[in-house]
């Protein structure tokens, strides 16, 4: 059987562990994740350890992108506000020009 960096056995029953990226430690306010995977058998466990990390990964990644929209500040997104307007009314006035 493949042994699992992200599986542990306690007593029968197998755990999902996960260390946590150092810059999401503030979020969780600790530094690793451990969960029961609700299995004795070694297979399933792989197999909902797998799951469980896919699952655990996308949660960092939706954490990190609402972290970046809410870092900005309210000049940083009226600037980005006002790119966006420009480039298009650009857009709009070459449409014209080119009709």
């Amino acid at each position: 059987m493949t042994k699992h960096t992200r599986l542990m056995r306690r007593g029968a029953v197998y755990y999902f562990r996960r260390k946590i990226p150092a810059d999401l430690i503030d979020h969780y306010s600790k530094r690793e994740i451990t969960e029961s995977l609700r299995t004795k058998d070694p297979r399933e466990a792989v197999r909902k350890v797998r799951s469980r990390l896919l699952q655990q990964e996308q949660e960092f990644d939706r954490i990190r992108a609402g972290r970046s929209v809410a870092e900005l500040t309210e000049e940083q997104a009226e600037a980005i506000a006002a790119e966006h307007y420009a480039s298009a009314l650009q857009l709009d006035q070459l449409q014209r020009v080119l009709v």
